[in-house]
């Protein structure tokens, strides 16, 4: 059975596995359609997005692994990751005359980076829980 950190670690390599195939793809789509105008801006800002994404991860990641910071800085850096997810949807809400091509895969990458976030807290809580004392209470 997996600890919450390591359920945490493993959300974590498949939210970052997920945006690392989301830049993939904003950057094969702008290269193969020759995006120009708004779009090339919104799929700077899709790429862009999804890097730090990664960033954010990795830097979460680093913090899960080595048992540093505090759990403050922990829901920092999932919280960011978070808020990176969601600049390409908000890209494309700028030009709501543009249909977003990745809107499926937006929506699956903020998904799989808002799970990180929501075992993270979890995984906060459990830890900020005393320990049950063990053996009968004498009252």
């Amino acid at each position: 059975m997996a600890t919450p950190r390591q359920l945490l670690l493993a959300s974590i390599r498949v939210a970052t596995d997920k945006a690392n195939e989301a830049k993939l793809r904003v950057q094969e789509y702008a290269a193969r359609t020759h995006a120009a105008g708004p779009m090339a801006s919104i799929t700077d800002t899709c790429r862009d997005g999804y890097d730090s994404v990664v960033r954010a991860l990795e830097e979460t990641r680093q913090l899960v692994e080595a048992n540093k910071g505090t759990s403050l800085d922990l829901n920092t850096k999932a919280s960011d990751a978070v808020t990176h997810a969601d600049e390409c949807k908000d890209a494309f809400a700028d030009f709501p005359e543009i249909k977003s091509p990745f809107a499926a895969m937006q929506q699956n990458v903020f998904r799989v980076v808002d799970n990180v976030l929501n075992i993270a807290a979890v995984v906060q809580q459990g830890e900020a829980r005393p320990a049950k004392p063990l053996g009968p209470h004498v009252h």
